[in-house]
């Protein structure tokens, strides 16, 4: 009886450290591409990309896009850390594609020479 109540602290310990750490903050985006932002994609580091396309997330643009010389903020909730991956979508379907980016700059200024390359 002693060790399951030990087991029940431990995991009540876990669950509730783990969400006291989850990382909370905003990102701003801004465009200096010279193109028009249709999609952005942020999700917690190492999800970006499983299961295809759909591991990104929902587009965080919804019905807006971003164009050329704007900035857009962009909430980011219960992460597992300051790291995320970050995909963008241009109006030529050129992709922009950041892994592992930190938060902590808080400002993400996209350019075109981050453009990802072609293969």
């Amino acid at each position: 009886m002693i060790f399951r109540q030990a087991i029940l602290v431990t995991l009540l310990v876990i669950t509730t450290c783990g969400a006291l750490f989850a990382y909370g903050g905003s990102l701003t985006v801004e465009n200096r591409t010279g193109y028009t932002i249709l999609w952005v994609y942020v999700v917690p580091a190492g999800q970006g990309g499983q299961s295809g396309q759909g591991g990104w997330g929902p587009d965080r643009l919804g019905a807006e896009v971003l164009l050329d010389g704007e900035s857009f903020r962009i909430p980011i909730n219960n992460f597992p850390s300051n790291l995320a991956d970050i995909r963008i979508l241009d109006v030529d379907e050129d992709t922009y594609t950041f892994l592992r980016y930190n938060l902590d700059r808080r400002v993400l200024t996209l350019e075109l020479a981050m453009l990802d390359k072609r293969r």
